[in-house]
């Protein structure tokens, strides 16, 4: 099979790419500041925003596109004036020091029924995020080294968090990415180090590889989706925050090469950063996009990976292929398609298949969406998840966001035919 061939000699395969992905950049790695003149000129609030290509990873992607200024279809322009000095200091700061900070507090409330049974659960959860960028090395070059801190605090308002709901109506799933009990939370502590006038990337620390790899432009579970299914591909033994180490490199601005390897056992809330590092998920990926610019806008791609078998915790080795599309146009319309194939008990799926699109409206920071997902679990279950929300942009720093989830055959409890989830997400970006 082609899993099983994939398997074959895979770690030393993802080292070895590693390896001549560094030497092929070597005799071309240039420490000067002479290319500062091709980084883009701040914008936004605080002047991240059109810095897309300059970050390494989806979260870098996202603090340029909150900061990013559009124009709403309700704009309360008293809390956009009693946040504008707070963003002129955020600038003042970047501009000074090539500090970077963002701060959210996002919460969900959840409400959701399952059939026959008619079990009901209300549920509510809350998450205050910072994440921080300092360019310390050639602030003023595309061959910056940067460091990454990203800290949350989780906690739940219900004796049951958001997170969890899934479970407790039969559905195989999470129905709220993220929005648990889990409290303070080290998500990210990383060195991100760029070369070739930032076309290599290198990235080492703590980090989530879900964060770098099979990342499409509408997979953010505080602005779009929340269920777990259509954000991230469920067919994949998702590695969480670990010690690891990555590699990327831009061939001519269009073909993306890059792999990671990390500790298969640390988690978010362990703060061990070498666990049991002699076993690793490792992952490698292959995509293609119009240009740096639009990598997360317009992109396809193809994924490798796999997962050792984790001896103390009883999980045995998996390993699966997954690829993955979207596209954007006219700035306002962005489907979006992906698929996974595995083999292994970690993943939730052992296939996966997910499709649906974002919508501006006007061109402005409302947004809408719908996303479906069918994947068959690993006792053969064929479970269906969809989601649809809308999200108001009440201010450009405010934003309320209504969604409804169904799921057809939980799979669970066989004797459930269906359950479904109303929510309501608040979300405060500064």
């Amino acid at each position: 099979m082609v899993l099983h061939q994939i398997n074959n000699y895979w770690n030393n395969l993802v080292w070895s790419i590693s390896l001549v992905l560094l030497l092929l950049c070597i005799p071309t790695i240039s420490w000067s500041q002479s290319d500062s003149s091709e980084t883009q000129k701040n914008n936004g609030k605080s002047g991240y925003a059109n810095q897309l290509e300059q970050g390494i990873g989806s979260l870098t992607a996202f603090l340029a596109i909150t900061d990013d200024e559009e124009e709403t279809f309700l704009r309360i322009s008293v809390l956009d004036s009693i946040t504008q000095p707070w963003f002129q200091w955020k600038k003042s700061v970047n501009d000074k020091i090539g500090l970077q900070v963002s701060t959210s507090y996002t919460t969900t409330n959840q409400f959701g029924e399952n059939s026959p049974y008619k079990r009901s659960e209300f549920t509510g959860s809350g998450i205050f995020k910072i994440y921080s960028r300092w360019t310390l090395v050639n602030r003023n070059s595309l061959n910056n080294g940067t460091f990454v801190v990203n800290v949350d605090h989780r906690h739940k308002y219900t004796q049951i968090a958001p997170s969890n709901l899934g479970f407790e109506l039969g559905y195989n799933g999470i129905p709220a990415l993220l929005f648990s009990d889990a409290r303070f939370l080290l998500l990210e502590m990383t060195w991100q180090q760029k070369f070739n006038k930032g076309r290599t990337g290198v990235i080492i620390g703590r980090y989530d590889p879900n964060d770098y790899l099979d990342v499409l432009g509408y997979v953010n579970p505080f602005t779009t989706f929340q269920n777990l299914s259509i954000l991230v591909n469920p067919s994949i033994a998702l590695a969480d925050t670990s010690t690891g180490i990555g590699i990327g490199h831009y061939i001519k601005n269009q073909f993306l090469i890059q792999a990671t390897v990390n500790d298969a056992n640390s988690t978010a809330n362990d703060f061990e950063f070498f666990k049991n590092f002699n076993e690793l998920y490792t992952s490698i990926e292959f995509s293609w996009t119009p240009s740096r610019q639009e990598r997360f806008y317009k992109n396809f791609h193809v994924m490798a990976w796999h997962s050792d078998e984790r001896v103390a915790a009883g999980v045995e080795e998996g390993r699966g292929i997954v690829i993955g599309t979207n596209w954007t146009f006219h700035e306002t319309f962005m489907p979006f398609f992906k698929a996974g194939w595995s083999e292994g008990s970690a993943p939730i799926y052992s296939e996966s298949y997910t499709g649906g699109f974002i919508i501006k409206p006007n061109v402005n920071k409302d947004l809408i969406g719908f996303g479906l997902n069918w994947g068959k679990t690993q006792n053969d279950i064929g479970q269906l998840s969809t989601e649809i929300f809308y999200r108001f942009q009440f201010s450009q720093n405010f934003a309320i966001t209504p969604s409804f989830q169904y799921f057809s055959n939980p799979a669970l409890d066989p004797a459930i035919e269906s359950a479904y989830v109303f929510g309501l997400r608040g979300r405060v970006a500064l």
